[in-house]
């Protein structure tokens, strides 16, 4: 993700936020790998990898928070 965040069309703030974006990076591609494959199942299996992909961020942004009130 972070080459990604380079790009002419993502919000630098939206970057900054993820801190450590390895887990996020892994169940992103987890997603797009079960949505291109389009195996049996694969809408109720990209749509779980999309809500823990979500959940995910929000936790990473949580600590985020946390790590900045802390200081």
């Amino acid at each position: 993700m972070g080459d990604q965040c380079r790009g002419p069309n993502v919000s630098l703030s939206f970057c900054a936020e993820l801190k450590d974006y390895y887990q996020i990076d892994d169940i992103f591609k987890k997603l797009v790998g079960s949505w291109y494959a389009k195996r049996p199942g694969y809408e109720f299996v990209s749509k779980t990898f999309l809500q823990q992909l979500l959940i995910a961020i929000m936790q990473n942004i949580k600590k985020k928070i946390a790590t900045i009130q802390r200081l």
